[in-house]
């Protein structure tokens, strides 16, 4: 019997490089507007996760969208940059082949 994996429709697997391909990378989503400035957001892979600038005065579009920002890409960091399996296996494969 043969082995066989199975994904999420729209997701499909490249041996060369043992990565799903299909998935997009997380982005911050503006989902909040007081008076044309952003406020608020959610990241685009975890709709449960918001950000807001919260209650501060602050005058600036630029500067909202600096904190917004800032606070995706923290979470970012810690929730999103995790070295999966297949990223690992490629990475192990692609150091241990590079002086070859």
């Amino acid at each position: 019997m043969e082995d066989r994996l199975d994904f999420p429709q729209g997701l499909t697997f490249d041996p060369e490089t043992l990565e799903t391909v299909g998935m997009r990378k997380p982005e911050l989503r503006i989902t909040e507007r007081l008076g044309g400035i952003p406020t608020g957001g959610i990241c685009s892979a975890c709709p449960t996760c918001t950000f807001h600038t919260g209650s501060r005065r602050i005058s600036t579009v630029e500067e909202h969208e600096r904190i917004l920002k800032a606070l995706f890409d923290h979470h970012f960091e810690k929730v999103h940059l995790r070295e999966d399996a297949s990223r690992s296996a490629a990475r192990i494969v692609r150091e241990a082949t590079e002086d070859r």
